[in-house]
């Protein structure tokens, strides 16, 4: 666990802080155009759980995407299960 982590936790503010860079910058997402999608899924035998960060242009298209994926063995097989899925796509 990260210690930002434990101090949050533990209501520690000096804590939380102390770990802050002096350039830190605060960002809030920008609203209707961000959006945070949770989820938990198996990739074979492998349990992930992740969440997906999107923005959207002013069309509606995702033009940034984050995915963030755990634990590791989930995200490997996640990665293993994407490169054979795009592989396939190539060959139709």
């Amino acid at each position: 666990m990260h210690p930002f982590r434990d101090a949050v936790e533990a209501q520690d503010i000096e804590a939380a802080i102390a770990l802050l860079a002096e350039d830190v910058v605060f960002r809030s997402p920008e609203g209707a155009s961000d959006h945070a999608l949770v989820f938990s899924a198996r990739v074979g035998e492998r349990k992930l759980d992740g969440c997906d960060f999107l923005h959207t242009n002013e069309h509606g298209l995702i033009d940034d995407m984050c995915v963030m994926v755990r634990p590791l063995s989930g995200a490997l097989a996640l990665a293993e299960a994407m490169k054979a899925e795009l592989l396939a796509a190539q060959g139709d």
